[in-house]
């Protein structure tokens, strides 16, 4: 799929954490993989148990991806995942 794109507007300059893909619809599975990854257009990046990815005061657009892997098959159906952030100035 294609990242999810999200303008974040700070009053100071933050660190961001990012969580764990989180199921929210879809089949029951334990995954054997779940990480997401936000990235700045500067190219700066932090995933899921990484350090905090330091933001600016003012806007920055961020890109969320993340990838699932259930170490076989998906069962058809129709998924859905939230991710969650952590901000501390």
């Amino acid at each position: 799929g294609s990242p999810t794109k999200i303008d974040v507007t700070c009053n100071q300059p933050v660190n961001l954490t990012v969580s764990a893909p989180i199921q929210i619809a879809g089949p029951q599975f334990t995954p054997v993989s779940a990480v997401a990854t936000v990235t700045t257009l500067s190219g700066n990046s932090t995933k899921f148990g990484d350090a905090p990815l330091a933001l600016p005061a003012g806007t920055t657009a961020l890109s969320i991806n993340f990838s699932i892997d259930k170490g076989r098959s998906l069962r058809a159906g129709n998924y859905s995942y939230t991710v969650k952030f952590t901000v501390v100035p």
